[in-house]
């Protein structure tokens, strides 16, 4: 999110450009209520006095109009965490939505494949802790059998 710019968004199709991890080059689905809170944000975005050259294609920028940095994001997920009334706020990161979001992916499509790509993981065996959940599924199955 910190290096998102305006190129890098596809209102068109719905998508977004980035580069992962070894300057990977990626394409990700937007969902519909993702690209209408972009487009809302940025009718406020063009209200902020830019005062870099590097921040004048960044989506995100700070209150001091400079592009935002990793802190700010991971201070917002802790922000709207608490005040959302999430237990543990204090605990929720970036990186624990990334995970909810893949995990809860994977219990609706099943499809690990579709998972690998959107994650960006080179390699599937990354992908496969989000499988965990057939366990879990299978376990509450079993525990909601009728007494024999």
């Amino acid at each position: 999110m910190v290096n998102l710019d305006f190129d890098n968004i596809d209102f068109e199709d719905g998508s977004i450009k980035f580069y992962g991890k070894g300057s990977k080059e990626r394409y990700v689905p937007l969902h519909n209520d993702v690209t209408e809170a972009l487009k809302s944000y940025l009718k406020e975005r063009n209200s902020i006095k830019i005062k870099e050259q590097d921040a004048r294609q960044a989506i995100f920028l700070s209150r001091h109009g400079k592009r935002i940095s990793p802190r700010t994001i991971q201070l917002f997920v802790k922000k709207y965490a608490k005040k959302a009334g999430l237990s543990r706020a204090d605990k929720i990161t970036p990186h624990k939505l990334r995970h909810t979001f893949a995990s809860m992916l994977y219990r609706q499509t099943k499809d690990i494949k579709v998972l690998q790509d959107l994650l960006g993981h080179a390699d599937i065996s990354t992908t496969q802790i989000y499988t965990h959940i057939d366990t879990e599924e299978k376990k509450n199955a079993i525990d909601e059998m009728p007494d024999f």
